[in-house]
């Protein structure tokens, strides 16, 4: 790994925490409406770093994407993150950070699953050990207060 490689992570998880705490304090705001207006954001720095790094013509690059290019766009623009930032935020601001932030574990799990199911994509048994190991990891962290009450 490299010192900017370790960066770019570091700093992600910075920003991942400081949006956690961001959403916290909103408290009663409906998240939808936030993500939707947060995502009008974006487009214009990503359009200005594909300018850079794809060329002069990005809007060339856009137009010649496949119809399921642009349903996968949809799909990560739409689902994954306004609506699934949407669901988190919601979540945060009902519930305590420690109880619901477990979850973010399964993000890699559910996109594996999604990657076997939607594009046939075999697992390897790392994978699915892997996967099993996040579950059980899961399940313990959020039932087990629960099973040492009793």
């Amino acid at each position: 790994m490299t010192r900017t490689g370790l960066g770019l992570v570091l700093c992600a998880a910075l920003c991942w925490a400081g949006g956690n705490l961001v959403l916290k304090g909103l408290g009663g705001v409906s998240m939808l409406p936030v993500f939707i207006w947060a995502s009008l954001v974006p487009p214009v720095p990503m359009l200005a770093l594909s300018w850079v790094t794809e060329g002069p013509d990005p809007l060339a690059t856009m137009l010649a994407l496949s119809g399921l290019g642009w349903l996968s766009v949809i799909y990560v623009a739409l689902v994954s993150t306004v609506l699934g930032y949407s669901l988190w935020g919601a979540l945060l601001s009902r519930h305590r950070a420690a109880d619901i932030t477990p979850f973010a574990l399964l993000i890699p799990v559910v996109g594996i699953a999604t990657a076997a199911l939607v594009l046939g994509e075999r697992l390897s048994l790392v994978e699915v050990i892997g996967a099993l190991v996040i579950m059980a990891g899961l399940a313990l962290s959020v039932l087990g207060p629960r099973w040492q009450q009793r």
